[in-house]
């Protein structure tokens, strides 16, 4: 006969309760038996903590059903939640296509020889990169604009923006302290209204550069993610084994689940693939060439020589004054008492001040 048949007949006998309780019964004693051997009780002890165990695997494969269904719940709400990040402004595929025509159509005619260089005058420089940055900065704004607009983002926005603000003060006193010693030459407590002052600029000046700096980190996130996606865009329809295997669906099916299912109806987000790609590329590395320079750009503008000059000028104005206290010093110098028997003096030199420190005999009247 055939196997099937002793198997269902096998099936059907363990169905009834007094096979059950016999088979039970011979299990107890052949059990009863090992376990008086010398490695019986292992194999008895054994064969225990593997039932126990298929007992709970049977229950852990009905609680994985049901956590992986509720996991894929969440997952569809977080990514229909995250579908108006994808919304761009009308304004910011203008601008994009704008500057892509332009740039093709300039070196198209550099190719033909009608143009000595491609983007040659400075002008043309400034204006395509403040067109780009525009660009960058507005869908950048319109993005922050829909994170705020959740409810988890106020209470994140509330602890970035004190963390930032308590850092940035700190850093900022920390400067004008620094700058104020290398200026004058004497310790920034005598000259507290000037430290004052530039440490209020130099927060101001620190706070961008942290903002910058998140600004860095999203649009570092945001290419890192846009990039490889896009030249699989362009690329993986050229091979038949990625449009017809695993890959190219796994790839539909992300592109359905963050875009939505009726993505042409929709109008805030752009319906052209071209548009759509310079968007997700020119955005995030628009954004990065900004991040930077809203880093480097205050400290290259401390080092500088105007804001060298300009400060030095500032501190003799506000903490310098000309009290002829001092017998050895003219009365028309103008001083800083700064340590005991000492005094910061300011001069002229070439109609710049330079400060020096000198010894100071009070006056006596």
């Amino acid at each position: 006969m055939h196997p099937r048949y002793w198997i269902e007949l096998l099936v059907l006998s363990f169905r009834r309760p007094i096979v059950r309780l016999a088979v039970v019964f011979v299990g107890l004693v052949a059990a009863t038996k090992l376990a008086t051997t010398g490695s019986g009780s292992k194999y008895v002890a054994s064969a225990l903590l593997i039932w126990m165990l298929t007992q709970i695997f049977h229950e852990w494969l009905k609680c994985w059903s049901l956590f992986r269904y509720r996991i894929g719940r969440r997952f569809m709400r977080v990514m229909k939640a995250l579908r108006p990040l994808r919304e761009v402004p009308p304004d910011v595929p203008i601008i994009y296509g704008g500057l892509m025509m332009y740039s093709l159509g300039s070196l198209a005619l550099v190719m033909l020889g009608r143009r000595s260089n491609f983007l040659s005058t400075p002008a043309e420089i400034t204006t395509v990169a403040t067109a780009a940055a525009f660009g960058a900065c507005r869908h950048g704004y319109a993005t922050f604009k829909t994170i705020a607009r959740w409810w988890w983002s106020k209470a994140l926005g509330k602890i970035l923006y004190l963390s930032a603000t308590a850092f940035c003060v700190w850093l900022g006193h920390a400067d004008a302290t620094r700058i104020t010693r290398s200026l004058a030459h004497a310790d920034a407590k005598y000259f507290p209204s000037f430290v004052g002052l530039l440490s209020s600029c130099c927060f101001c000046l620190r706070f961008m550069q942290c903002v910058a700096a998140l600004v860095f980190l999203c649009a570092l996130a945001q290419f890192s993610l846009n990039f490889p996606r896009l030249v699989l865009r362009n690329t993986g329809n050229s091979f038949s084994w990625w449009r017809a295997g695993g890959p190219g669906k796994l790839h539909r099916w992300w592109r359905r689940i963050r875009d939505g299912s009726n993505v042409v109806s929709n109008r805030n987000i752009i319906a052209g693939p071209r548009l759509r790609e310079l968007s997700e590329l020119f955005t995030p590395i628009a954004l990065l060439i900004v991040s930077v320079t809203l880093v480097v750009a205050p400290q290259e503008l401390m080092n500088g020589s105007v804001a060298h000059d300009s400060l030095m000028r500032i501190l003799a104005a506000m903490e310098y004054t000309a009290d002829g206290s001092c017998t050895d010093i003219p009365d028309d110098i103008p001083t800083v008492h700064v340590d005991e028997g000492y005094v910061s003096v300011v001069k002229q030199v070439n109609g710049e001040p330079r400060f020096t420190r000198q010894v100071c005999r009070p006056r006596v009247t």
